[in-house]
């Protein structure tokens, strides 16, 4: 069996500004969740709500990650592979406050 966990509607304490919201999850194998770290996981995903609405899904025995665009008659067409991700600032609009604290920022 497997163990999910998700924030169903991430963003959602910014959604009066119109940032971009989504739902995150991700999956663990086995029936608990303690003591696992995000190196474990078998598969995470994220959906991103606004006007270009997408999916992207990483499955640990499946090279890189994938990314869904929703389109305007409602399919799903597969957009991009990503196998590799440089390194980048944290960027993290709803959270604002954490920049004057965190040189990283």
């Amino acid at each position: 069996g497997f163990s999910v966990a998700f924030d169903p509607l991430d963003g959602s304490s910014i959604v009066d500004t119109n940032f971009t919201v989504g739902t995150i999850f991700g999956v663990w194998p086995g029936d608990k969740l303690t003591g696992v770290t995000g190196g474990d996981q078998v598969a995470a995903a994220m959906g991103i709500y606004n006007p270009r609405s997408t999916f992207i899904v990483s499955l640990k025995d499946s090279p890189g990650t994938h990314e869904f665009l929703l389109l305007d008659e409602g399919k799903w067409q597969h957009v991009k592979d990503t196998t590799t991700i440089g390194e980048g600032k944290m960027f993290s609009p709803g959270n604002l406050r954490a920049t004057f604290d965190n040189p990283d920022y």
